[in-house]
């Protein structure tokens, strides 16, 4: 391989690790279950990946790249080959400067052993019921089925994971019984959707501009890690 591009080939040391805990894992600690592993700041790790293999049979392979092979090499070559006056490290253009040599990144990978399979009657899914509350917004309230001083719930952002997931709305109306109304609405759907799943935690947070007229409201939904 170039000098240029740095290789991720030499990580004997650090498989060796992994495969043990996972081989301990297997022959020790869950026959019946599995492992469950998640790589710090996955994102932002890019080109990290998780890959799985035969999922369809009984015992599947998993694999946490923090260099996905599918990822294009870590290219150390200059943009130019002549200095341009900059006062910064990669004006270095001398001989043996372009190296990958002493290039490092810190991945943080954390492992989850289980005794049986977490997803049945654990996990909830955030998202799902996300979109449980919304729909059971009235569209007949919604600003783009509204005019004039007619009051309506606008729900204008989502965002969040399969964990945790946050709605945030406007509330407008004219009037505080409207708006008292709206509020005790969205109170029942959210009681509605903890009884439906308990498991889950809900949270309605609401702010209050009587001179605009508007609350502005929330609603956070979390979800129970089914590897505390």
């Amino acid at each position: 391989m170039p000098q240029h591009f740095l290789s991720i080939a030499d990580s004997t040391r650090a498989d060796a690790v992994l495969r043990r805990l996972i081989q301990h894992n297997i022959n020790g600690w869950a026959l019946t279950g599995g492992l469950a592993v998640s790589v710090k700041n996955f994102w932002q790790s890019y080109p990290a990946g998780l890959e799985v293999r035969h999922a369809s049979r009984p015992v599947a392979e998993l694999t946490a790249w923090l260099w996905c092979p599918d990822g294009p090499q870590m290219d150390m070559r200059h943009y130019d080959l002549v200095a341009h006056g900059l006062a910064a490290s990669y004006e270095d253009v001398q001989p043996g400067m372009s190296t990958a040599y002493g290039v490092s990144r810190t991945s943080e990978l954390t492992l989850y052993p289980r005794g049986d399979l977490p997803a049945k009657d654990v996990m909830v899914n955030a998202l799902r019921l996300a979109g449980k509350f919304l729909d059971g917004l009235p569209r007949a309230q919604s600003p783009e089925r509204t005019t004039d001083r007619v009051g309506f719930i606008h729900p204008h952002e989502c965002t969040g994971t399969a964990d945790r997931v946050v709605i945030r709305m406007i509330l407008r109306d004219f009037e505080l019984a409207g708006l008292a109304e709206k509020r005790a609405l969205l109170e029942s759907i959210v009681a509605g959707l903890q009884v439906e799943e308990p498991r889950a935690q809900l949270m309605l947070a609401l702010e209050v501009d009587l001179l605009a007229h508007v609350v502005a409201s929330s609603v956070l939904a979390t979800s129970p890690s089914p590897f505390r």
